[in-house]
Order: C-alpha cells, then structure tokens, then sequence
C-alpha cells in the first residue's frame, strides 16, 4: 500500500503499532479528524514522503513521533 487516506473519521486515538507493516507507505492523510497525541505513530514508517494532520487537535510533538528514541 502506498497511500493512506483517513480523513473525516472523528479519529481521536491511534494505538501504537497501528501502522506496523505498512512498509511501503508513502503518502498518509488523518485530516479532519480530533487526533490530541501522535507520539510514536510514525516510527515504522521508513518509506513515508508524504504527511497531512491538518484540522485535528494535536498539542504537543515530542522527539519520538517519527524515530525511536536513542
């Protein structure tokens, strides 16, 4: 799969691990949605070019949204 989209979901959680094995993903979408936290999200997501997370109610983005930490 290479794009993703899950915009106007009323999305306001993703668990961890909920991306795991979408290796090839390029292009995800989560507009619209009431995400608060995405921390972590994003760590498997090597292939990723391409990010929108407009229109949701995210409040902070810490250092290990898109990397583990070392």
């Amino acid at each position: 799969m290479r794009l993703l989209t899950l915009n106007d979901n009323n999305l306001s959680k993703l668990e961890s691990g909920v991306f795991n094995g979408l290796d090839s993903l390029y292009e995800l979408t989560l507009e619209n949605n009431n995400l608060t936290s995405i921390d972590g999200l994003f760590v498997t997501l090597k292939e990723l070019v391409f990010l929108s997370l407009s229109n949701n109610s995210i409040t902070h983005i810490t250092n290990t949204t898109f990397s583990k930490s070392t």
